[in-house]
């Protein structure tokens, strides 16, 4: 934990708590940053 950005959790229920009050979806990958360009596709070879 000492890596990541923010607060650790100094036990299981201090890391369940911070699990629970955090968002409550994350965008992961990159679907999320090529949405306003719409789905990457690759050309169909025939």
């Amino acid at each position: 934990c000492a890596s990541l950005p923010g607060p650790s959790p100094k036990d299981r229920a201090e890391a369940a708590a911070l699990a629970r009050s955090g968002p409550p979806r994350e965008e992961v990958g990159l679907d999320g940053a090529l949405a306003p360009y719409g789905r990457p596709t690759l050309p169909l070879v025939n």
